[in-house]
């Protein structure tokens, strides 16, 4: 893999909420030539569990989003 591609896919996991450390954990399997995100059998909990964290992120921004939306229409009554 060259190095554009490696910067590539580090940009994409990083976006994705992953950590350096964990990324770090993904590109040795990255280089065998596997798709963007077709990463090590061993490492599918990994993001199986970082999916989890970001689902738990999003719900607490659709509370947060609700109470300022609640909050603004109440201003503008």
């Amino acid at each position: 893999m060259r190095d554009i591609e490696i910067i590539d896919r580090v940009k994409a996991l990083s976006a994705a909420g992953m950590t350096l450390p964990t990324i770090r954990q993904f590109l040795p399997c990255e280089l065998d030539n596997r798709g963007t995100f077709e990463p090590c059998f061993e490492l599918s909990s990994t993001l199986r569990k970082q999916t989890a964290v970001v689902e738990q992120k999003v719900r607490k921004l659709e509370v947060s989003r609700a109470v300022l939306s609640d909050l603004l229409a109440e201003m503008e009554q």
